[in-house]
């Protein structure tokens, strides 16, 4: 059974500490969970998977303008069968997404010199796409944000100790879309794999298909609840947390019908060391230097944009 959390006990300090409490547990044990009241308006919501019908409904020649450059960007739409996440998997991925990324001023000089991540999103000519996904992005990392405060305590460590990790993060806004399969054996929505940064916050639509492999045990069909999302522990939290939590391992079944999601992930800031938090190694803590984030992104990025395998 997934548990489920009421948000508004911890954002609108109704119950913090028993949030705090259940939370933990959900963290700990099944790695997964589903969070109600987030403070999203669900008109918001369904203006941004409206935007993802359209935009997917472009031409394929529209979507090639915007595709996602090779190398560290992060940025754009990745074609049907351009990413593989499976680790030496042969099974063919069936899927289509667009990134969104932090926007940051022109000057900045971040993106005026084209540091790794930090170049720009290239937006659909879609009215009100950017403006409606933009918002989305700014509310959901709101929110993660402060689900990184009840991690935090729930650690045992004080309430603002992630804040410095999350100022100007590579937290990116994914929209997906899964078409429905064409009866092979040998393919997949997406497959089994964990995602990269502390938490991702997944909104899905009414189509079955994702699955999530709860505290190492059976596949578990993870379908719709209206008005809730799904939460998923990341590797970076894994990591940060000493395998206290550990990274929530899921795949996407291959649809009988087109499927859409709305995928946050809560990366990040570039420069953040993806290593246990010396709070939590005790005595005896590896003297290694641990990679940046931007560095692990890179590693994963460019094992999962090699084209899949037959």
């Amino acid at each position: 059974m997934i548990p489920k959390l009421d948000w508004r006990r911890y954002g609108e300090a109704m119950d913090r500490n028993g949030f705090v409490e259940e939370l933990g547990a959900a963290l700990r044990g099944p790695g997964i969970l589903r969070l109600s009241n987030y403070g999203i308006s669900p008109d918001l919501t369904a203006d941004v998977f409206r935007h993802a019908v359209a935009f997917f409904d472009l031409t394929e020649a529209e979507k090639r303008t915007l595709a996602m450059r090779p190398g560290q960007h992060n940025r754009g739409w990745t074609r049907l069968g351009a990413e593989q996440l499976a680790d030496g998997s042969s099974v063919l991925e069936r899927r289509e997404g667009f990134n969104i990324g932090l926007e940051l001023p022109r000057d900045d000089p971040r993106a005026a010199t084209f540091q790794p991540f930090r170049t720009a999103t290239p937006w659909p000519m879609l009215r009100g796409f950017r403006e409606a996904t933009l918002a989305y992005y700014d509310a959901m990392l709101a929110l993660g944000i402060g689900l990184q405060e009840a991690i935090a305590l729930d650690l045992g460590l004080p309430a603002q100790r992630f804040a410095p990790f999350f100022v100007d993060p590579l937290a990116t806004l994914r929209l997906v879309t899964y078409p429905p399969g064409t009866g092979a054996a040998d393919e997949i929505g997406a497959g089994a794999h964990t995602d990269y940064g502390s938490i991702s916050l997944l909104t899905i639509d009414p189509e079955p298909g994702l699955q999530a492999r709860l505290g190492g045990s059976d596949w578990v069909d993870v379908n719709q609840e209206p008005g809730s999302l799904v939460l998923l522990v990341g590797d970076c939290l894994e990591r940060w947390s000493n395998g206290r939590y550990r990274a929530t391992p899921h795949r996407v079944q291959t649809p009988r019908n087109r499927r859409y999601a709305i995928n946050f992930y809560l990366d990040p800031s570039p420069d953040v060391p993806v290593a246990p938090l010396p709070e939590l190694t005790g005595t005896g803590a590896s003297e290694q230097r641990p990679k940046t984030y931007a560095a692990y992104l890179t590693e994963r990025l460019a094992a999962s944009h090699m084209s899949p395998r037959r």
